[in-house]
């Protein structure tokens, strides 16, 4: 039965997922220059696992988003087996399958839409769990090596999991103090001093295999700037209030949409004197929750919080960083029907429940009026809150699920397990697949960024600057140009276009919007909506100083390399298959977007040697 429902649910994600345009721009863009055409010694992201595996993308051509798609819809439900293994820990077969159906099913599947490294961690991570849990007894070194080692792997698809360790580790203290095995000091020093050696030694050797030198920064351009930055005192007592209210929306959010759940966390007491095996699973399992949710929960207040001092909305609700571990909440509540345990203390579940269940009423006007709620960055909350009717009528069920959970535990337990859940997760599928479903058609920048794509070749694509008011529509043009080096320019809506502010090595400019064109410009072609120019400030070709020797006469010669590079007119001969690399590159791609400079730093000894050996291998084939 897990079998068919999981390749009913690929069946639905692949149909569901073609035709899409891009989605989430920025990062989209990012993590396809980063896999596809940027090396990665270069890449602003240190994924790079992720990047060498989405690199055979390639081979799909101008197929390559759904190309994507089709690994990301495969390594998410790849994540099904691992998921119904851990919830098979606390509960019966039939309900750890629904359990993962319904993992599965809900509006996390959005992931696999996009050109980003979601759907791979998804994996990484159950797998992770599943092994944590399922291995707490087997011998410490082995233990933690293999934990070190899983949490290297995911290190190098996104490096958020380093936010996890602190957690883990814990985890791993708790549990062998709460086992039966002997020694359980020595047992947790053996198993934490193991998975740092592990972790450590697989990030460094695997990422300077991928990516050298680079390879041995752990955290990546992207997250190393954020992380070294200094506090002052003041500055830290700003972060430190800012985290407050990041953390005041999650929790109203977890109590919406987990309320039930949530109450089951605060009974973290053994169930039985002489717990049974499901019982000491269930225990571990509500403790692996509680330690993995609250670092996560740390983590993202602390990044939108900082984040939000760079101009950022700290009022973004960012699920995205823990989504993953959800089912983690999903299969707690199985557990808990499963195990038919006893009642809760009276005043402690009641204490709980009145506070779940007012966080949850207060959520009803507090969520949509002071938080933004997007479908990419909450997909569960998003779609749970997109209709007001909806809205109302399951909070309400999820406020009575709560109630009758603190006076009848098993009551409340099949409500929110066989009713509020599903229904949830299946209204917000709805509302976010129909989100995704509106990226089917194109707006201007897509059409725009097609076009130009289409009418240059692979060589005047770098070339192109693109001038918009729209920063994420600019970001959709990029990702269809499709070439690293491509820039943007970013007006006010309807200002002019200034050639001085054109880079010196561009000599496309692809306008979208109303904004006047200069007169010297040549329109390659134009619509209502965006125009192609051709400007002529590009500086030519630099063409090193290089002498040819020749050994017989031309029409049959054969050409020896005696100097430092190639004749004006066999570089001109070649020069399809060399993509031009000037000097005076290095200079312009100075001035270009921040989040844009990484993605060129190709050295120009690197470029010029990369030129040089291709050079060596065309001349020494027939002519």
């Amino acid at each position: 039965m897990l079998c068919a429902g999981i390749f009913a649910i690929f069946l639905f994600l692949v149909f569901r997922n073609v035709g899409l345009f891009p989605v989430v721009f920025g990062d989209e863009y990012l993590y396809s220059m980063s896999s596809r055409h940027v090396h990665l010694a270069a890449s602003q992201v240190s994924a790079y696992i992720y990047l060498v595996v989405f690199r055979c993308t390639n081979f799909s051509g101008d197929g390559f988003l759904e190309c994507a798609r089709l690994l990301n819809t495969f390594f998410f439900l790849s994540a099904g087996p691992f998921i119904y293994l851990t919830a098979r820990q606390v509960a019966s077969k039939r309900l750890a399958v629904f359990v993962t159906l319904c993992a599965l099913v809900g509006p996390t599947n959005s992931y696999t839409a996009y050109f980003m490294p979601e759907a791979t961690y998804f994996l990484a991570f159950w797998c992770l769990t599943w092994f944590i849990l399922a291995h707490r007894d087997t011998n410490s070194s082995y233990y933690g090596s293999i934990i070190g080692v899983l949490v290297a792997i995911m290190a190098m698809i996104k490096v958020n999991v380093l936010f996890l360790l602190p957690g883990i580790i814990l985890f791993l203290i708790y549990s062998a103090f709460c086992s039966s095995l002997s020694a359980p000091l020595k047992r947790s020093a053996v198993t934490v001093v193991w998975l740092l050696v592990a972790f450590v030694a697989t990030r460094l050797a695997v990422g300077y295999l991928l990516a050298g030198h680079a390879g041995l920064d752990i955290l990546g351009a992207k997250y190393g700037g954020l992380a070294s930055s200094e506090l002052t005192l003041r500055e830290a007592a700003r972060l430190a209030g800012q985290m407050f209210f990041v953390l005041r929306n999650h929790v109203i959010a977890l109590a919406l949409l987990f309320g039930v759940p949530l109450i089951s966390l605060v009974d973290i007491r053994p169930q039985e004197a002489v717990p049974s095996q499901a019982g000491n699973n269930l225990f571990m399992l509500r403790a692996y929750t509680i330690v993995i949710l609250a670092s996560l929960l740390l983590v993202t207040a602390y990044y939108t919080a900082a984040v939000g001092a760079q101009g950022e909305l700290t009022n973004r609700v960012h699920m995205r960083y823990y989504t993953f571990a959800l089912p983690l909440l999903f299969m707690l509540a199985a557990g808990d029907l499963a195990a038919n345990s006893r009642k809760l203390n009276s005043y402690v579940a009641w204490l709980a429940a009145v506070l779940v269940a007012g966080s949850a009423i207060i959520s009803y006007r507090y969520l949509p009026t002071f938080c933004v709620l997007t479908f990419v960055d909450c997909p569960e909350l998003a779609g749970f809150t997109d209709n007001k009717t909806i809205f109302a009528l399951l909070g309400s069920l999820g406020v009575l699920a709560v109630l009758l959970f603190a006076l009848r535990k098993d009551m409340g337990l099949r409500l929110f397990v066989f009713v509020f859940m599903p229904l949830s997760l299946l209204c917000s599928a709805y509302s976010v697949n129909g989100e995704l479903r509106r990226r089917m058609v194109p707006d201007e920048y897509d059409r725009a960024g097609r076009s130009a794509h289409d009418f240059l070749g692979r060589q005047d694509r770098a070339r192109v600057e693109i001038v918009g008011s729209n920063a994420a529509g600019l970001y959709k043009a990029l990702f269809h140009i499709d070439d690293a080096a491509a820039g943007f320019l970013s007006l006010a809506d309807g200002a002019p276009l200034d050639p001085d502010k054109i880079p010196s090595d561009k000599e496309w400019v692809l306008v979208v919007g109303n904004h006047r064109i200069p007169p010297e410009a040549r329109v390659e072609f134009a619509n209502s909506e965006y125009s192609l120019l051709r400007i002529s400030s590009v500086a030519p070709a630099v063409v090193p100083p290089q002498t040819m020797n020749f050994s017989r006469p031309s029409g049959d010669m054969l050409v020896k390399r005696s100097g430092g590079g190639l004749s004006p007119r066999i570089a001109s001969a070649h020069a399809s298959s060399l993509r031009p690399f000037e000097r005076q590159d290095l200079d312009a791609r100075e001035a270009e977007p921040a989040n844009l400079r990484a993605l060129h730093r190709l050295s120009l000894a690197d470029e010029w040697e990369r030129q040089r050996d291709q050079s060596e291998e065309w001349l020494a084939g027939p002519l």
